[in-house]
């Protein structure tokens, strides 16, 4: 008996998978080019330092960016002493590390510290907080 053709299925398309939902706890890669981003700087940490004698104010920014660059500003006193830093890009995130005001740049007294971040795509600022110089 000579072989005979046995029918095979022939599989149907299906439709394409659903893209992942964005999490919006995860911070997304700016792409040059979008409108510029406003972003919520976060502080991690402010006050005075007793043994650097300086205020030192910390913070970050939840987008990865290499070109930004943070500014710490004091109001409330004589004068708007400032501070800047490169932004530092890491996995998740860019990190304005510590910015550093020295004691002889801000006389005693409250002051309010707000953090400012630019880049070509970003920008964002702190709520203020309140640092106590002696």
């Amino acid at each position: 008996m000579p072989p005979t053709a046995t029918p095979t299925a022939v599989p149907e398309p299906t439709a394409a998978p659903e893209p992942e939902p964005e999490d919006p706890a995860q911070p997304t890669p700016a792409t040059p080019g979008d409108a510029a981003s406003v972003l919520d700087v976060v502080v991690t940490f402010s006050g005075w330092n007793d043994l650097s004698g300086a205020v030192e104010v910390g913070a970050y920014v939840p987008v990865v960016e290499d070109d930004g660059t943070c500014t710490l500003t004091l109001t409330g006193g004589s004068g708007t002493p400032t501070a800047t830093s490169d932004g530092i890009p890491d996995a998740s995130s860019t990190s304005c590390g510590s910015l550093t005001l020295p004691g002889s740049a801000v006389p005693s007294g409250t002051w309010t510290a707000t953090v400012t971040y630019a880049s070509s795509t970003s920008t964002g600022s702190s709520d203020p907080v309140t640092v106590e110089v002696p």
